[in-house]
């Protein structure tokens, strides 16, 4: 018998051993093999269950970043920029909101970008990117370092999943707690609320049997005469103000004894949220403030928009006179329009707005737009001279708003 041999054998075995155990070390350390059997590490999942969502971050980074979490919003930082650069580092935010009826167009309106990512479970989560310089210019190692980890950004938002069943909580039993970009309320559980496609800042209320009611945005102060005519009708309507912002919502549903009851819980719970975008409702609303400050509305049309230096400057209205009422009571639609036969030329404030009807039946307007009066206004709007228009004047005269009307 060879001893030398014999005593060799062993080492066959033992290198397969070794190698099994080092793969065993390398998946408990968080490594994975690809295809051709080479290492990789594995992506770094991260769980938030204070905020319902689950990210995965690049197996590059680990060590490099920082989770803060707070309520409602996750922020990531580099590491090494954070610790280097006081105050700096910061790569994005994750905000949650209540509500899944806030829609990119809303957030689109926000100064800072902001991107939705996903909505589900009574939530609509955004990211946040940073509006300033989050590293030193100066220093090459951390502007890199913030560089590299910054074009990571979208991949990481973009594995974002909801995880757990948490929802928003409701005071009240057998509702549910619901929102948009401008407010949040509890309805009842079998209730929905649906944006209306049809009118800008509505949102309609649904059973299984049909819509019952309505949410709306109005113009500060509501029209009396709105409310007047809901006297004559089957429904129970509550308005709410909120001062700070001037804004005013109504709420109106059918009157049963249901919704009676609803509407009241409604009214309890209905909270405005506090940066909900500038949008058409109050634009009117700032209007009819020009007004009760010693401004006035004209109404007509425009003959001409006089320029200087490519900047409108001036415009000239025809004045009419819109009459409802018993004296327009055999015209259609209860409506005459009288030529005064005056013809005015009023200087415009450097920021006037209009706020134009919008396609395709022009007789509503957009949420958000209310364009400058510029000099591309009469190529963007061919037809304007053929509209008609509440012409808001300030106490200067100056006319601060033009506001397109629709006549049916």
């Amino acid at each position: 018998m060879n001893v030398f041999t014999e005593r060799k054998r062993p080492t066959i075995w033992i290198i397969p051993a070794v190698a099994v155990i080092f793969l065993v070390l390398l998946i408990v350390l968080g490594a994975d093999t690809d295809q051709s059997g080479h290492v990789t590490k594995r992506n770094l999942q991260y769980n938030s269950e204070a905020l319902g969502i689950t990210l995965v971050f690049p197996a590059e980074w680990q060590d490099r970043y920082n989770v803060v979490e707070a309520e409602d919003i996750l922020s990531v930082y580099s590491k090494e920029v954070e610790e280097q650069f006081s105050g700096g580092g910061h790569l994005f935010s994750i905000n949650r909101r209540i509500g899944e009826l806030i829609t990119p167009e809303d957030v689109s309106q926000s100064a800072t970008p902001k991107e939705i990512l996903i909505q589900g479970n009574g939530y609509t989560y955004f990211i946040n990117l940073p509006s300033d310089v989050q590293y030193p210019v100066d220093n090459t190692a951390l502007s890199n370092e913030y560089q590299e980890l910054s074009q990571q950004i979208f991949e990481i938002t973009e594995s974002i999943e909801l995880s757990g069943d948490q929802r928003p909580v409701a005071s009240n039993e057998d509702y549910q707690l619901v929102g948009t970009s401008f407010f949040t309320v509890e309805i009842p559980e079998d209730w929905e609320l649906k944006a209306n496609e049809d009118t800008a800042a509505y949102w309609d209320l649904w059973t299984e049997d049909g819509m019952v009611g309505t949410i709306s945005l109005v113009p500060y102060p509501h029209d009396p005469v709105v409310e007047a005519s809901l006297k004559e009708t089957n429904q129970h309507w509550e308005y709410l103000l909120n001062e700070d912002s001037s804004r005013e919502i109504m709420i109106r549903t059918l009157r049963t004894y249901k919704n009676v009851n609803a509407v009241k819980i409604m009214k309890e719970t209905l909270r405005f949220t506090a940066d909900g975008p500038y949008n058409t409702v109050d634009f009117r609303t700032d209007a009819l403030e020009y007004v009760q400050k010693g401004g006035q509305k004209i109404f007509g049309q425009i003959v001409e928009i006089f320029m200087s230096y490519g900047k409108p400057t001036a415009v000239k209205v025809n004045v009419l006179e819109l009459v409802r009422g018993e004296e327009a009571a055999n015209e259609p639609d209860g409506l005459l329009i009288k030529d005064t036969g005056k013809i005015r030329v009023y200087s415009l404030d450097p920021s006037c707005r209009v706020l134009p009807l919008i396609g395709p039946n022009y007789n509503r307007y957009g949420l958000y737009e209310m364009p400058l009066i510029e000099a591309e206004f009469s190529a963007e709007y061919p037809n304007y001279k053929e509209s008609y228009y509440d012409f808001v004047l300030g106490s200067d005269w100056k006319v601060k708003t033009m506001i397109e009307h629709y006549l049916p």
